[in-house]
This record gives structure tokens, sequence and C-alpha cells, in this order.
């Protein structure tokens, strides 16, 4: 299967119009549904792994994932709409949201006043709330990943996933390691616990605020 260009009919339904943003394991694309007649955004999916196995593995983990996000219902959190599976991409189609990143906003307009930052935070506060009872995990909120459409509603973007049974197994991993330190040295690395903080979403939260608050990321 090719990769995504401008005019690719995808699943005999989905035209890709132009590429909207592009990461380490794929690109977003805006498109047309043709056959409900609506634009939608589309994020193709590279799942070739190192052998067949890793492939699969790829491939239903992140199917899972996308199940797991679909069954989120909230105004604050994009939804997603198909998955179409093409062998080596998967082409994930969601909600399309028609403005700028909060990350634009900042650097266009400035930093936002300290109520609106605020207001924004607990909206985000609330729609990571709902993502989390549904067994998902973002783990990359940043202003980049927040959209504003032009009526003013604050979407989290669902781009970079992470299910709460891939925190377990990641939080399993570092025990182990723990424990093969603290045989060797009395000066290990950090806790389970801290590790387990770490994977939160708050932290990344948090940060986002302040860049909103003051335009400067500050190592972050």
């Amino acid at each position: 299967m090719q990769g995504g260009v401008p005019g690719l009919l995808v699943a005999g339904r989905y035209r890709l119009v132009e590429s909207i943003g592009q990461g380490g394991m794929g690109r977003v694309w805006r498109a047309a549904d043709d056959m409900l007649d609506r634009q939608v955004a589309v994020k193709e999916m590279r799942i070739d792994g190192l052998d067949p196995e890793d492939t699969r593995t790829r491939r239903e983990r992140t199917l899972r994932e996308a199940r797991a996000t679909a069954r989120i219902d909230h105004p604050n959190v994009v939804r997603i709409y198909d998955v179409v599976d093409e062998g080596e991409r998967l082409w994930i189609v969601m909600e399309l949201v028609a403005g700028r990143s909060l990350e634009q906003i900042v650097v266009e307009d400035g930093p936002l006043g300290t109520r609106e930052a605020a207001r924004i935070g607990l909206e985000l506060v609330v729609a990571l709330r709902q993502v989390h009872a549904g067994g998902v995990l973002h783990r990359d909120i940043k202003p980049g990943n927040v959209l504003v459409e032009r009526s003013g509603r604050r979407v989290v973007g669902m781009i970079s996933l992470h299910t709460w049974a891939a925190r377990e197994l990641a939080v399993t991993w570092y025990r182990s390691q723990l424990k093969i330190q603290r045989s060797r040295n009395k000066n290990g690395p950090k806790s389970p616990k801290k590790v387990e903080k770490l994977a939160e979403d708050p932290l990344p939260l948090s940060q986002s605020r302040h860049i909103l608050w003051t335009d400067r990321h500050q190592g972050f």
C-alpha cells in the first residue's frame, strides 16, 4: 500500500487533500469524506515493524487504542469516526477541528490572561478524567495538541495514546530493573511510585498551563 499523497482515495471513501501535521509514526491529513460530504482528519500510521510479529503487535496495539478512544464521548476530546486497515498502514479517521492550536495562539497572539488559562486548564482536567475513565492515557498533553475551534471550543487531540495496559507493562518492567539495581547498590533509581507519577497526565498539563501564562518553556 502506497503512502499518502494528495488525491489518494482511502477505502474508496476518504480523499486526502493536504498534510496538516507530521510525527515519528505518521502524518495527519485533511481529507474529504466523499460518502457523507464532510471534511475529516485522517491519521496515516506506518506500522511496519522489525519483523512480521512486531508488525502484528503494533497493529493490534493501535487498533486496541483506537477502539478505546472511540468510546470516549466528551465535547473537549476529538472524536474518532473510523479505522481503515491496509497492510503496512492504518488510517484513523477523526473529527477535523477547524481552528488553531493553543501553541499557535500563544506564538501569534501572545500569552493568555490568567483567567482564560485557568478556564482552559479546568476544561482539560475534566476532559482527561473522561479519557482516563475510558482506560486511556494521553501522555502528550501540550499546547500544540490542544485545538481551539473558531467558536471557542477547546479540543484535546488524541494523536499519541497509551492504554493503561501499556502503562502497567512499563511499570512492571521498571520494578524488575529496580530490584536488579538495589541488589547491586543502595543508590538505585527512583521508586516505582515516582515512576507511576511520571506516567500520568497532570505533569505535562501543568507545564502547558505555565506556557500559556508566560510563553516560556523553561526547560520543559
